[in-house]
């Protein structure tokens, strides 16, 4: 089974930040963007592969993303978690 780990990914403040900021500024900000991590993760659905981009399910068992039409859709099909074989709990 071919399964994407989510994409962790750095954000950084000064960089969508606008340019007409004094030196001070600057300096202030670069500090607290050192202070503050911020992780923008984006998670894959097993079933169609894509980005889960609203809600997700994510598999009480194996921890499996899934998105929730997708969830939903193997639920009414009487099927499991493609990962663990748990029963889908919506």
């Amino acid at each position: 089974m071919n399964l994407k780990k989510p994409n962790n990914k750095k954000t950084k403040i000064m960089e969508e930040t606008p340019v007409d900021l004094t030196e001070a500024e600057k300096q202030e900000l670069a500090e607290t963007e050192s202070e503050v991590g911020v992780d923008a993760q984006k998670f894959i659905c097993i079933v169609h592969k894509g980005p889960i981009t609203g809600a997700n399910y994510l598999c009480p068992h194996c921890k499996t993303f899934y998105c929730v039409k997708c969830a939903q859709a193997l639920k009414e099909k009487g099927e499991k978690c493609w990962s663990c074989d748990h029963e889908i709990e919506l």
